[in-house]
């Protein structure tokens, strides 16, 4: 149970991507789906970032990830919150600092092996 889970985190599992200007890019995986969505809802209530995009891989063995963006300090910020939440559940966590403007199309592009969208109503 996650209370006042942020909505940000319902349009990402609804598909939603947001991109903008990226000054730095956060990335975070999880090896536990509950876990990560637990990391990705802290991210977003400690630093002043904005979330780009969540990716669950259940036919992965139940691997996720996140991606985020913000200014360097906050995403560093973001970022640090999400490692603690994920706690022994981390898988890695990256930092990017000016990425190309086509990062996010490519690391947020639908999972290969077919998987529909959930189907969120918001």
């Amino acid at each position: 149970l996650i209370p006042f889970v942020r909505p940000e985190v319902w349009r990402a599992l609804a598909g939603v991507t947001g991109t903008g200007a990226l000054d730095t890019v956060g990335i975070v995986e999880g090896r536990s789906v509950a876990r990560t969505l637990n990391a990705v809802d802290q991210t977003l209530k400690m630093a002043d970032v904005t979330l780009c995009g969540l990716r669950l891989t259940p036919a992965m063995g139940g691997k996720a990830y996140y991606v985020f963006e913000g200014l360097q300090h906050d995403v560093e910020a973001g970022l640090a919150s999400g490692v603690a939440a994920l706690g022994d559940r981390l898988v890695r966590a990256e930092t990017i600092a000016r990425p190309h403007p086509e990062f996010l199309t490519w690391v947020l592009q639908p999972a290969p092996f077919g998987a529909a969208p959930l189907d969120v109503r918001i």
